[in-house]
């Protein structure tokens, strides 16, 4: 009796240990130099066939050759092409456990047939997927200078979530050759901003073809968490006025994939008496 008094008293305390100091982690998956795939245009690429099988994926987490095995979060419907459309105009496919909305900089979503190519997020996983008719982006107010960090969308995630997942962004499908509504930074925040994980330097790729950068997220002991997509603004609005009056500049995104890193939600003993490790050296915690 004594020794199962103990054990409990233990677990209990390993229990505490865990919630007390449990927090999201946020990493960058890659260099963090520039954008960790670059679309090409063609449609045999992984950045435009991310969801056919034939297609190898660098990034892939579960050996499936598919980016978004978890569930994806695409603006647009593939529909006709179309501006200034509210943020309900976007397509969900599974992550169940995944709620999204708009960030306090969205301004509007549009789609194109001249963004892209993409696979359609809808139709069942193939070996060739066939692309979206048309390729949907939302896109932000512009902020006040070069860098001006705009946010795009947040989406919240509740306890049905894997452990540990990867997000895949992509965006860089605005078609503008300048890159005025490409980012020139993409980061993830979680607890209201204090966890954060940031990748610079995205280079302009100029012709609507999808670009990607990864994150991997550990939720460590946290039972649900929010998070806030923000993009940096590559261009000053007054420095566009010049090239011309009409051009505005912001923020871009076209979606949000997700796969899983293969970590059981089960919390055992062994597991509750581990301290949580020190965050990634890319995330920042403030």
């Amino acid at each position: 009796m004594k020794s199962k008094g103990i054990l409990s008293l233990l677990f209990s305390f390993g229990l505490l240990i865990c919630t007390a100091n449990a927090g999201i982690q946020i990493s960058v998956v890659g260099d963090g130099a520039g954008y960790d795939i670059l679309g090409t245009g063609a449609e045999t690429h992984e950045s435009t066939a991310y969801r056919s099988t034939g297609i190898p994926k660098n990034f892939d987490t579960d050996n499936d050759n598919i980016y978004g095995s978890a569930g994806l979060f695409m603006f647009g419907d593939g529909g006709a092409e179309i501006n200034k459309q509210p943020f309900s105009m976007h397509t969900k496919v599974g992550a169940s456990w995944a709620s999204f909305f708009p960030a306090d900089d969205l301004r509007g979503v549009a789609q194109s047939s001249l963004q892209g190519p993409m696979d359609d997020p809808a139709p069942a996983i193939n070996a060739v997927v066939r692309d979206w008719g048309s390729v949907g982006t939302a896109v932000t107010t512009f902020g006040d200078c070069i860098g001006a960090w705009r946010k795009i969308l947040t989406f919240k995630v509740s306890s049905d979530a894997p452990r540990k997942f990867r997000i895949g962004l992509v965006s860089g499908t605005q078609n503008q050759e300048d890159g005025r509504w490409d980012p020139a930074g993409l980061r993830i925040t979680a607890d209201g901003g204090k966890t954060y994980a940031t990748v610079t330097k995205l280079e302009n790729n100029g012709n609507g073809n999808p670009n990607w950068v990864f994150f991997d997220v550990d939720l460590n002991g946290a039972t649900s968490g929010t998070f806030t997509i923000e993009g940096a603004q590559r261009y000053d609005m007054k420095e566009m006025g010049k090239i011309n009056s009409y051009y505005t500049t912001g923020v871009s995104l076209t979606g949000v994939t997700f796969d899983p890193l293969g970590e059981a939600r089960s919390l055992g003993l062994i597991t509750a008496l581990v301290w949580p490790g020190i965050p990634n050296i890319d995330a920042g915690r403030g």
